[in-house]
């Protein structure tokens, strides 16, 4: 039903060239070992740790528990066998001391929790000539991953939403974050919420305010969850309703991923050089600060590879937590190290090579 009304919609509209207190503050960087997937798509993949101190982003977690969303793959970026608590070694330090100490861990596998996960499109004015283009994407989106992971009965539920803002607007704020369809397991909504044209692509583009509304979203759902957003965007952000530190701060707040898909390359020919590099700029901060991915899509025939990683991360991503140390203080900055392995017969750590993908430290902050 779903493939049969998305082509027809698809033959009808498609042009020839179719064009998101008390607290940990856990700052939003990234670690990655290995080398970079091979594949057709480009990416910003995560970085390396380094020994600098941190000054990214910060997000609230649960008083007094530290939580750490880790994808495990192999070198190649293939699946690995599912690990235990044992094969995990989480260790701390504050930043300025020599050494890490080692921490006790709780561990969630992959595909245990049960998943929140969205998709926001820009229906801005900048994106008029790839508007076609966004919606067939992001209903391919649907087909391809959340129809492939989502589980009923684990209680998966999923969104849809755009952003835009145009003042005259009865209502204007609201384009900020326009919800399409609520939370649902059905598949069939989420495709004609979609595909449903509600307007023509205009307005200004708040991209940063819609991942902060987003973020909002996730965290207003109570439950335990695997959280993830895929945004599709040629990346501009010109409204002031929030910034890159702010919309980030709030995603991470939510332990929310966000994977962002740049279309502003469907159209390279008729833009300036520099403007498309300062908006993928956005976008791939904005993945990289919240433990996603960024992929450029300069043609939807790449669409089915990036859907395959972003299949493969929700697939293999374990969720740690542990308690907050008592005896840090307000303020101070902790990095965190995660090896995979296993303890020979005398009790020595053995490390696996691997690609882990997580944030990699937090800022403590305290009430007075």
């Amino acid at each position: 039903m779903v493939d049969r009304e998305l082509k027809a919609h698809l033959q009808k509209k498609r042009p020839k060239k179719m064009k998101n207190l008390i607290g940990i503050l856990i700052f939003g960087l990234v670690f990655y070992l290995g080398q970079p997937y091979a594949g057709l798509v480009q990416s910003a993949e995560p970085q390396e740790i380094s020994n600098s101190p941190p000054g990214a982003p910060l997000f609230s977690t649960e008083v007094n528990l530290v939580n750490v969303s880790v994808v495990l793959l192999g070198r190649k970026g293939e699946p690995l066998p599912r690990l235990g608590k044992q094969n995990f070694k989480v260790s701390e330090k504050k930043i300025g001391e020599k050494n890490f100490h080692e921490v006790e861990i709780n561990l969630e596998l992959p595909e245990q929790l049960p998943l929140r996960g969205g998709i926001t499109i820009d229906t801005s004015g900048s994106t008029s000539e790839q508007f076609l283009y966004q919606l067939d994407v992001a209903s391919e989106l649907v087909k391809w991953i959340i129809r492939e992971i989502s589980d009923k009965n684990r209680g998966d539920k999923f969104f849809v939403s755009e952003f835009y803002y145009e003042p005259l607007d009865q209502n204007p704020a609201k384009g900020v974050f326009t919800l399409k369809q609520d939370w649902t397991d059905n598949i069939n909504a989420l495709v004609r919420a979609i595909i449903r044209k509600t307007k023509k692509a205009a307005g200004g583009s708040p991209l940063f305010g819609s991942i902060e509304s987003a973020s909002r979203k996730f965290m207003d759902e109570p439950g335990n969850f695997a959280n993830f957003l895929i945004v599709v965007s040629d990346g501009q952000n010109n409204m002031p309703f929030s910034g890159l530190k702010n919309s980030a701060y709030l995603a991470q707040a939510a332990n929310l991923s966000i994977y962002t898909i740049g279309t502003i390359s469907h159209d390279s020919t008729k833009v300036d050089p520099g403007i498309r590099e300062e908006f993928e700029r956005n976008l791939k901060e904005t993945s990289r600060l919240t433990g996603g991915r960024f992929f450029d899509l300069p043609r939807q025939d790449k669409l089915p590879e990036i859907a395959r990683r972003i299949l493969t991360d929700l697939r293999n991503q374990y969720h740690l937590s542990y308690k907050l140390n008592p005896n840090y203080k307000n303020g101070d900055e902790i990095q965190i190290r995660i090896e995979i392995g296993d303890r020979d017969k005398d009790g020595r750590w053995r490390r696996m090579p691997a690609k882990l993908l997580h944030r990699n430290g937090y800022r403590v902050i305290l009430s007075n």
